[in-house]
């Protein structure tokens, strides 16, 4: 095991064991879960040469020697998914998708596997840069005097996300940050909070749509806003559509009103519908606080019928706190739970097992009155209904927490 420092500014030597130059850089192909290193950059006769890694007869922390004559060295171009360790690592940002942050690259972590040379770790700690000022041994010694530990902090390149190379746009292409998709949405939104200007930029723009919807839901207004503000209106038209209904109008609310309704005029009519109407209502009503993403099913279906439809919605976890039940004019006449259903008959008609008390509120309600009955019935949602008792959204208790927690509490309890 040794690291990039150990390396940069050593001697090449040449067949005859001489001197002949000295190591400049190292590059690597992005993508592999531990990357070879692919070719080497040096200096002979104040000249940089690029050459592969199979014309090197041995590398280690005292340089590296070549298997081939001078003369005959292959000269290499650098390739468009290929970065090079010292120059589009060293000192850069990345993201450590293990321990949800951004953090420095100090130095690299390399190690020889089954004969070929790997970049394994980053090093993101103290003894990284002391490595680099030439300083680690005499700290060391003092440490050992003092007893003073200097822990390693190694984060592994499989847990690595580059940010700042110089070929990022090749990269975001064809490689859409694999390792970061797979994160929940309020992880994502804790590091696009730790990155600035470009950076930001560049990975929240590297997100596909979906992903990008559900990671800005989860993010501080301010950095909402900014990250909106950098999309055209085709991008931020079709993020919106993906948001739930509810966040989309807070967000809208934040907009100058001429771009606002620009982008309402670019989304898809049942998406743009459902965002206008929660545009119309007073912000501080259940209204204005509801989404309109709820379940509702027919009093006339079977427990069996129910399942079935389901089955068939595939709806998001959170809307399956509550099944609302409405007759055929879309009043709401009862509420089950999934446990209800499970251990109905399956024949059973819904009618004959759901609960017909059902504590809701009114559309223009303040919203005040949806927390109120969510406390005292230890309630995960509470229906919104129109003067005519017909269903039009519900008001989640993470609405609610969005009202008594700040943001970041909120994320934290939400992922918990």
């Amino acid at each position: 095991m040794f690291y990039l420092s150990n390396l940069i500014g050593k001697y090449v030597k040449n067949l005859s064991g001489e001197k002949a130059g000295k190591i400049f850089d190292f590059t690597i192909l992005i993508g592999e879960q531990y990357p070879i290193l692919y070719s080497a950059v040096i200096i002979l006769n104040k000249v940089k040469k690029r050459i592969l890694i199979n014309q090197l007869q041995s590398l280690n922390k005292n340089g590296i020697s070549l298997n081939v004559d001078l003369n005959n060295l292959l000269i290499y171009q650098i390739q468009d998914n290929e970065i090079l360790l010292k120059e589009d690592l060293l000192d850069k940002q990345i993201v450590d998708t293990y321990g949800y942050r951004v953090v420095k690259v100090n130095d690299l972590q390399l190690n020889k596997i089954d004969g070929q040379y790997h970049l394994v770790g980053v090093d993101v700690g103290t003894q990284g840069l002391l490595r680099r000022l030439g300083l680690e041994n005499i700290v060391e010694k003092l440490a050992k005097i003092f007893h003073i530990k200097f822990p390693q902090n190694i984060i592994p390149w499989d847990y690595v996300e580059p940010l700042d190379v110089k070929n990022f746009n090749y990269i975001k292409l064809a490689i859409p940050h694999q390792k970061l998709i797979k994160l929940h949405p309020a992880d994502l939104a804790d590091i696009l909070s730790n990155l600035h200007g470009r950076e930001r930029t560049q990975l929240f723009s590297s997100l596909d749509t979906e992903i990008a919807a559900s990671t800005l839901e989860e993010l501080e207004e301010k950095v909402q806003i900014s990250l909106f503000n950098s999309l055209n209106d085709k991008q931020a038209s079709e993020i919106l559509e993906e948001m739930a209904p509810d966040e989309a109008a807070d967000l809208l609310l934040e907009l100058p009103d001429e771009r606002s309704n620009e982008l309402l005029n670019l989304m898809e009519e049942k998406e743009a519908k459902e965002v206008k109407q929660l545009l119309s209502y007073d912000e501080n009503s259940a209204g204005g606080m509801m989404t309109t993403e709820y379940i509702s099913i027919s009093q006339n279906l079977t427990a069996q019928e129910t399942i079935n439809l389901l089955r068939e919605l595939e709806p998001k976890a959170e809307l399956v706190y509550y099944l609302y039940v409405v007759d055929e004019n879309n009043h709401l006449t009862g509420v089950l739970s999934l446990r209800d259903l499970i251990i109905a008959k399956p024949e059973t008609k819904v009618k004959d097992f759901m609960y017909t008390k059902v504590y809701k509120t009114k559309l223009n309600y303040n919203i005040k009155e949806a927390a109120e009955i969510i406390n005292k019935y230890d309630l995960l949602a509470v229906p919104v209904v129109n003067e005519e008792n017909q269903i039009k959204g519900i008001v989640t208790i993470d609405d609610i927490m969005e009202l008594v927690l700040p943001s970041t509490w909120r994320r934290r309890f939400t992922k918990e």
